[in-house]
């Protein structure tokens, strides 16, 4: 009896990490979503929620990084949302929980582009690997990576 406890003891710890994983990919997801949702409303508002207070851009060539407060973005969202319409769609690929609590996501960004002022149509196609950071209870971007593949 006590042979099966400690077994019943080991499945679960073994089995508990896989599960935080997908517990952890299901959140992400869910965000991902939110966004995408967001962004093909063009709803800037809502984007707004997904941002934490300061923003890390990745500049994929070089690593170099630039930092942008919320405001920026935020103004950087409505100036695009008022001259473009998007219809995105985000696949996330992996959610990798880091030691500092911070999860890193990685994934594409699909989509067209159109331009309200011509009706000029541009399709897109990108590869992301953000960083996620908890803030209030709440998951928040607070590291955007991107590059064309």
């Amino acid at each position: 009896m006590k042979h099966l406890f400690f077994l019943a003891a080991f499945l679960l710890a073994a089995c508990s990490p896989a599960l935080q994983a997908q517990d952890l990919k299901s959140e992400m997801i869910t965000l991902a979503k939110a966004w995408q949702e967001a962004t093909n409303r063009g709803d800037v508002a809502a984007l707004q929620t997904a941002y934490a207070d300061e923003v890390v851009i990745v500049n994929a060539k070089d690593n170099s990084t630039t930092t942008l407060t919320k405001a920026q973005l935020h103004e950087g969202d409505m100036q695009q949302f008022s001259e473009m319409d998007d219809q995105t769609t985000i696949l996330l690929e992996t959610a990798e929980a880091m030691p500092d609590g911070r999860v890193k996501v990685t994934g594409t960004v699909s989509g067209v582009r159109t331009t309200k002022k011509s009706g000029e149509k541009t399709n897109y196609v990108f590869r992301f690997e953000n960083l996620i950071v908890r803030e209030n209870g709440q998951w928040k971007v607070c590291q955007f990576k991107n590059w064309v593949p």
